[in-house]
C-alpha cells in the first residue's frame, strides 16, 4: 500500500480501523511526492511485483498522475471526496468492492 500520508500517520489509522497490510510505504518514504510515481515504485518493489502489474486506487487526480508515471494501472476511487470524474483513470470503481474485479 503507499498512501502520500506519513507511514506512522497511516498505520495509526489501519490499526484503528483493524486492517493490515503486507507493505506500507508512506509519503515520508519517498524524495518525491505525488504526481512522481516514486511510491508507487517502491510499494512495487517492496511487493516484488512489476510496477505494470499494480493497480494504484486513489481518489485524488494526483493519485492517477502517480498510477501514470510508475507505469501502473490507475483506478479511481468514485467514493472519495477529492474524485474528479475529468481526470483520466484506466478503471473507475463506484465502491470499494469492485475493487475486487482488478485481481483478476
Amino acid at each position: 500500500m503507499f498512501t502520500g500520508a506519513s507511514t506512522r500517520g497511516a498505520r495509526m489509522l489501519l490499526d484503528a480501523a483493524g486492517l493490515t497490510v503486507d507493505v506500507l510505504v508512506g509519503g515520508d518514504d519517498v524524495r518525491r511526492p505525488e504526481p512522481a510515481g516514486d511510491g508507487v515504485l517502491l510499494a512495487a518493489e517492496r511487493l516484488g511485483v512489476a510496477p505494470g502489474a499494480v493497480a494504484y486506487i486513489g481518489d485524488s487526480p494526483l493519485d492517477l498522475r502517480a498510477a501514470t508515471a510508475a507505469g501502473s494501472i490507475g483506478a479511481a476511487a468514485a467514493w472519495g471526496h477529492l474524485y474528479d470524474a475529468r481526470e483520466p483513470a484506466d478503471h473507475t470503481l463506484a465502491r470499494p468492492a469492485e475493487a475486487l474485479a482488478l485481481l483478476g
